[in-house]
């Protein structure tokens, strides 16, 4: 137990650190509808001759 104590002391303001982010992430959270999905992934990219479909949509977190 001691240990783990003071793994948790020892990283206290690391953990800290990642639950504010965290926390900041989620209050800013904007998602994306299921239409802007369906877009997306239908969206042709123009590859020099080619033409492709775009396997995945970038969205900002």
């Amino acid at each position: 137990m001691n240990r783990k104590l003071e793994a948790i002391l020892k990283d206290y303001h690391q953990m800290v650190f990642e639950r504010n982010a965290l926390q900041h992430q989620l209050a800013n959270f904007k998602g994306i509808t299921a239409e802007e999905v369906i877009e997306c992934m239908c969206t042709p990219c123009n590859d020099g001759e080619r033409v492709r479909k775009i396997k995945l949509c970038k969205v900002s977190i």
